[in-house]
C-alpha cells in the first residue's frame, strides 16, 4: 500500500511529492524525463514525517534491533515562515487528511482551481464537487496525461470526459512525455503537491503523503509555473473533439471504466480491517 515517496535528512529537511527513483522517470533511451514534482520543506512539519515513517517502519515483522529510534528534540521554526502542514492519507488508519483538503480546497474555492492529476478518476462524490464548483463560475482546468504508462487507466478516464465538458470543466493533456503530476492550487494562495491521485485507490488503500501550503507568495510563483506548461506543452480537449470520437473508443473507455473500478472495490476490500465477530 506504500505509495508516498519521501526523503527525510537528519529530521531537518525533507522532500515530499510524486517522484520515483527509476531510470524510466528521470528520462532514457532518448525519451524525455517524466513530468512530475517534490517540495523541500524544513521545520516543525519534519517531525511528523518522521513520525510517519517511523510508523511505516516499525512494523511487527521488523527485529528490535532494526527497529527505528530516532526522536527529534526540538525543531526550530524556518525564517521563511510559509504555512505548511504535511497531510497524511491511510485510510487503515483512520487518516483521510489530502481527500479532506482537496475537498475543502473545491467547496472553498473562490476564482480557480488548477489539478495536474497522473492517475485521474473521481468517486462521484468528488465529481459532483467539482460540478458544482463550475457552476459557481469557478475557472477549473485538469491536466491529463495524452499518453499514460497505464492504458487501461487512460481510457477509464477518458469515458469521464463527457461529463467534465459538459460540465464546463476545461481538460488539456500533457504532450511531450507521461504526465506523473500529482498536484493542485486554488486562487492563487492554496496549493499541494505529493503522492496523492483523485482516485479511490489513494482515498481508501494506499499510504499517501502531501504537503499542503497556504501562502500566496509560493503558490502565485507554483501557478506561473503550472500555467507555461498548460500553455506551451499541452492540447486542450474541446466537446467538438472529444464528440468525434468512435463508439468503440466510447465502448472501450466504458468497459475500462468498470474494470479500474472493480480492481479499485477489490483493493478497498482487502485493505479493510476484519472486524471480529
Amino acid at each position: 500500500r506504500l505509495h508516498s515517496k519521501i526523503v527525510l535528512v537528519d529530521g531537518e529537511v525533507a522532500i515530499i511529492g510524486g517522484i520515483n527513483i527509476d531510470d524510466r522517470y528521470f528520462g532514457k533511451d532518448g525519451k524525455l524525463p517524466w513530468l512530475d514534482f517534490a517540495v523541500k520543506i524544513r521545520g516543525p512539519e519534519c517531525g511528523y514525517v518522521l513520525d510517519i515513517c517511523r510508523k511505516n517502519w516499525n512494523k511487527t515483522f521488523i527485529g528490535k534491533e532494526k527497529r527505528s529510534l530516532e526522536k527529534l528534540e526540538k525543531i526550530e521554526s524556518h525564517p521563511d515562515n510559509v504555512q505548511l502542514k504535511v497531510n497524511l492519507n491511510n485510510w487503515y488508519r483512520n487518516k483521510m487528511e489530502i481527500s479532506r483538503n482537496y475537498r475543502s480546497m473545491i467547496r472553498l474555492a473562490q476564482k480557480s482551481i488548477t489539478i495536474f492529476a497522473s492517475y485521474f478518476l473521481p468517486g462521484s462524490n468528488d465529481r459532483k464537487l467539482l460540478a458544482k464548483a463550475a457552476q459557481r463560475g469557478i475557472d477549473i482546468k485538469i491536466v491529463l496525461a495524452a499518453e499514460s504508462d497505464t492504458p487501461i487507466f487512460e481510457k477509464a478516464t477518458h469515458f469521464l470526459y463527457d461529463f467534465i465538458l459538459r460540465n464546463k470543466i476545461k481538460i488539456y493533456e500533457y504532450q511531450p512525455t507521461n504526465l506523473h503530476a500529482k498536484v493542485a492550487v486554488a486562487d492563487g494562495k492554496w496549493s499541494t503537491i505529493g503522492s496523492y491521485n483523485m482516485n479511490r485507490i489513494s482515498d481508501y488503500a494506499s499510504i499517501e503523503v502531501n504537503v499542503g501550503i497556504l501562502d500566496e507568495a509560493f503558490t502565485l510563483s507554483f501557478e506561473e509555473i503550472l500555467n507555461n506548461i498548460i500553455a506551451k506543452d499541452c492540447k486542450e480537449v474541446t466537446i467538438t473533439e472529444n464528440s468525434k470520437r468512435s463508439f468503440i473508443s466510447r465502448f472501450m473507455g466504458w468497459v475500462a471504466y468498470l474494470a479500474v473500478r472493480l480492481v479499485m472495490r477489490v483493493l478497498v476490500q482487502m485493505t479493510m480491517k476484519k472486524r471480529k465477530k
